[in-house]
């Protein structure tokens, strides 16, 4: 088979379901990524987006994908917990699937991962270590746990998580001149 990348990798689901590659797409998770970088950026409506996303979902963890250019944050699609579980969260391949193919079609890049703690810390569990897949990109992480939520944003370092900043834009509307 041509080029392509593999996807949906977890210990509860070993296999892999291999997303072919089209002419000028690359690897959505393998191009311009965070391992370098010590600081990303993030639109203020993708946070507001996530968290509403997390108080819905409680007491379920949440998930949900991130799209922009580099390290840059400008977009968010909510993905569906599987596993409907208050600790652990599994995205569909299908859903990955239907992602990935929509970024060929928007031309933005695959740039980072959200999900919930609700009764938790905003800090990477063991599982949340073992199971992650996708080391070029952003790993967010919503905690409820307190009366202030608390919202952190990981890379991936050399054997675990590291803890990076994050810089919220706030975009004021362009003025409609016509």
């Amino acid at each position: 088979m041509a080029g392509g990348f593999y996807c949906g990798r977890t210990l509860e689901n070993p296999a892999t379901m291999w997303i072919p590659r089209h002419r000028g797409m690359r690897c959505p998770f393998r191009g311009r990524g965070v391992r370098a970088m010590s600081k990303v950026t993030i639109q203020a409506f993708v946070l507001a987006a996530m968290l509403e996303h997390a108080r819905e979902a409680w007491p379920i963890e949440c998930c949900g994908l991130l799209t922009g250019q580099g390290t840059h944050t400008s977009g968010i699609r909510r993905a569906t917990n599987e596993r409907l579980s208050t600790s652990t969260f599994f995205i569909p391949p299908p859903e990955l699937f239907d992602f990935f193919r929509s970024l060929r079609a928007t031309g933005e890049e695959f740039t980072g991962i959200y999900h919930s703690h609700p009764n938790g810390p905003a800090i990477p569990s063991t599982r949340d270590t073992q199971e992650f897949h996708y080391r070029e990109v952003c790993y967010w992480i919503i905690s409820l746990e307190g009366p202030v939520p608390d919202i952190r944003c990981y890379r991936w370092g050399t054997m675990t998580f590291e803890e990076i900043g994050y810089e919220v834009v706030v975009d004021s509307l362009a003025s409609d001149n016509g």
